[in-house]
């Protein structure tokens, strides 16, 4: 039997299966993809530690400041932004928290999110001491990215205010 057979034998049996009542693998639920506390932790250690990390040597260092493609008190406000966002943010999708503030929460993760990015790129470009700071906000990025989707998923699970 073909590939292109073997899969549209598949599909019909799909089909009957659905439209007779027979069984079929259960899908998985929502809950169970849920990102739990401990996982949560995981992605906002190094969101907060990370971001904070950065905005401190852009406090410190003019180095790093000059590399920053929004100079000395935009890396700080942005490294600041992110730590603060990302612990409620975690706070938020742990208690599975809906409405407006939890939609504030997410889109200002993505804003800073973003952000964090552009100043991860221009310091892994800049070679030298950035370098290192850049590998880190790739990493908080990468935290505060799983951190949104950790707040988002609580919204489309229909968790009570």
């Amino acid at each position: 039997m073909s590939a292109i057979g073997l899969l549209s034998f598949a599909a019909r049996r799909s089909l009957a299966c659905s439209c007779f009542g027979g069984s079929q693998v259960p899908r998985e639920s929502v809950e169970s993809q849920r990102t739990g506390g401990l996982g949560l932790f995981l992605f906002a250690a190094p969101a907060v530690v990370e971001s904070s990390v950065a905005a401190l040597a852009a406090a410190m260092f003019a180095e790093i400041a000059d590399v920053s493609p929004l100079g000395r008190i935009g890396t700080i406000a942005v490294g600041v932004a992110a730590a603060v966002l990302s612990a409620f943010g975690a706070v938020l999708a742990f208690r599975r928290t809906v409405g407006a503030l939890a939609t504030i929460v997410a889109l200002g993760l993505g804003v800073v999110g973003g952000l964090l990015a552009l100043i991860a790129f221009a310091f892994l470009f800049a070679g030298g001491a950035s370098l290192i700071f850049g590998v880190l906000l790739v990493h908080a990025v990468f935290s505060i990215a799983m951190i949104v989707r950790a707040v988002t998923h609580s919204r489309s699970e229909g968790a009570t205010p």
